[in-house]
């Protein structure tokens, strides 16, 4: 497993030595990184970095104190912009997308008028056929009306 870049600092800072990373004699990739960070680190110490003055830290620490004090109603403020700017379009397609659904659900749930209309006009269109003669020799079941 390759050294990370906290076991990488260390070594290359001298906090911690070469022989407890043992994994170092045998990964050339470790080795080239070592090498780099060293290079930079020397490379990065060769340059004068003046001390800022005192009350740097004293006038660094107070504007970011101010910053914060004011962003905070601000930023609350800002949030909730953000939030009707968001939430109008999505009401607005939430809104359309339920009329949607109503209209293509009454169509769907409405009687079509092919479908029994049809039907039932041919019935009514189609004459009766007669009844068959009867076989059993009864005339009717009426009693006969005569002279």
């Amino acid at each position: 497993m390759h050294l990370n870049a906290v076991e990488l600092i260390d070594v290359a800072e001298g906090t911690r030595s070469e022989a407890s990373a043992p994994h170092l004699a045998s990964c050339d990739e470790c080795r080239r990184q070592l090498t780099d960070l060293r290079a930079m680190m020397s490379t990065a110490a060769a340059f004068d970095v003046p001390e800022p003055s005192p009350l740097f830290w004293d006038h660094l620490s107070e504007r970011v104190r101010n910053v914060v004090a004011q962003d905070v109603p601000g930023r609350s403020l800002q949030d909730a912009a953000t939030w009707r700017r968001l939430l109008m379009p999505l009401s607005a397609v939430a809104a359309a997308s339920l009329i949607v659904a109503v209209v293509l659900s009454s169509r769907v749930l409405a009687p079509q008028s092919g479908a029994h209309g049809d039907a039932e006009k041919v019935a009514l269109r189609t004459p009766l056929a007669p009844a068959p003669p009867s076989t059993t020799g009864a005339a009717t079941d009426e009693p006969h009306r005569g002279s």
